[in-house]
């Protein structure tokens, strides 16, 4: 007996996320009959899976924003300056934006993230301000947490009343690697 097993996954889309729904699992199973013996048959089951090791693309994780500056660290960190947040939902080309691989950079900005403190005290009304987006890429995830006009809104979606000073040296840092893109 061969064993196929194949999956089929269509995207669900909303406005802050992408979800990977399985659609449809097919498996196809044939028989091998033996030609040594009258009524016998040899079964032999063969299962196609992913490798192990492989990646995931970005586009196909979920997309969650973080709950906690105590997060692990990822494997790659993706930033996107946008001038104004609308730009973000209107197709817009991203100006300013980088991809983070190198491992002391990653290491530097998570430092810098779990100094943080998870709760913010004010929220805030926001205009059309510019937003610094930061993508946190794991194996099987993507978290991102994002800045409105320097600041940075906390997992509990506040703000913070005295910014803590790693703050603005997180938003420095992370600007200081943004580069044009077009």
């Amino acid at each position: 007996m061969f064993k196929l097993v194949a999956h089929s996954y269509f995207y669900a889309m909303t406005r802050r996320s992408i979800c990977l729904v399985p659609a449809l699992a097919l498996t196809l199973t044939m028989f091998n009959c033996s030609t040594n013996t009258s009524n016998s048959k040899k079964e032999e089951e063969v299962a196609a899976t992913p490798e192990e090791e492989t990646l995931i693309p970005e586009k196909e994780m979920t997309k969650e924003y973080i709950t906690t500056f105590q997060i692990a660290q990822p494997e790659r960190i993706t930033i996107e300056s946008f001038q104004k947040m609308s730009d973000q939902y209107d197709s817009t080309i991203v100006p300013k934006g980088t991809e983070v691989i190198d491992g002391p950079t990653i290491i530097r900005i998570m430092e810098l993230v779990k100094a943080l403190p998870d709760k913010g005290e004010i929220m805030k009304k926001l205009g059309d301000v510019p937003l610094l987006e930061v993508r946190l890429t794991y194996k099987d995830k993507v978290l991102y947490f994002d800045y409105y006009s320097e600041s940075i809104k906390t997992p509990d979606t506040s703000f913070y009343t005295n910014p803590p000073v790693q703050e603005k040296e997180l938003f420095d840092l992370l600007n200081s690697l943004l580069v044009q893109m077009n």
